[in-house]
């Protein structure tokens, strides 16, 4: 389950129905779709990926550690 698509709530209700979630977090990209955009500075960002509007980034910046902090 994606961690920027998915709620608590949306975990609550399959905890709810006795499920596990498993969530990812994708630290090494940057995605300009993602509501944390804005805070990954165009000198961290590399290669473009293989799909739209997104691109490797510097993984050791602070902006990944809100990403974990979020999850």
């Amino acid at each position: 389950m994606d961690g920027f698509d998915n709620t608590t709530s949306t975990v609550a209700a399959f905890h709810a129905l006795g499920q596990h979630v498993i969530c990812y977090v994708d630290v090494g990209t940057w995605e300009s779709w993602r509501s944390d955009a804005q805070s990954f500075a165009a000198s961290v960002l590399g290669n473009e990926l293989q799909y739209e509007d997104a691109s490797y980034y510097d993984g050791s910046i602070s902006a990944s550690w809100g990403r974990l902090d979020r999850s």
